[in-house]
């Protein structure tokens, strides 16, 4: 399980999630006020903020991809629903940092004179995670592809 490359880059994935509970993904700060977009949801001067686009919470979007990634390093026995499992992150992945970029604008909105938000090294992870998880799955297929060649010799 751990011998083959999937799953190191699967595990590599969920370093990069996991990183995201210790950095800021974004940040505002004006003469006034300071609102920071963490993991744990939008505070503006150390209050808690409600977010129109943060529906769901941060902490719940990273452990649900980490959930969802560990099931795919858990099914190395079948491929085929490891690939699944890793698409199905890869998308979760995608809407997350779509998310957490229409977050920080808004919040950007919510202030004048602010047109974007500053962005911490916690926004980067969801990409360094989708880059893995990308390499997962061309991996997971070439395994997929070099069983199904081995078969048909038989």
């Amino acid at each position: 399980m751990i011998q083959r490359i999937q799953t190191v880059y699967l595990a590599l994935a969920i370093l990069s999630m996991a990183l995201m509970f210790a950095f800021k993904i974004s940040y505002i700060e004006t003469a006034d006020d300071l609102a920071v977009i963490t993991v744990y949801g939008v505070t503006l001067n150390d209050q808690p903020v409600q977010n129109t686009w943060l529906v769901l919470p941060p902490w719940a979007w990273n452990v649900l991809i980490i959930a969802a990634l560990v099931s795919a390093v858990v099914m190395y026995r079948n491929r085929r629903r490891q690939m699944l499992l890793a698409r199905a992150s890869s998308l979760l992945i995608i809407a997350y940092f779509v998310v957490l970029y229409f977050a920080g604008t808004s919040l950007a909105d919510s202030f004048t004179g602010v047109e974007r938000p500053s962005y911490g090294v916690s926004t980067y992870f969801p990409v360094v995670a989708f880059a893995f998880v990308f390499l997962a799955n061309r991996a997971i297929k070439k395994d997929e592809d070099l069983v199904r060649s081995l078969d048909r010799l038989r």
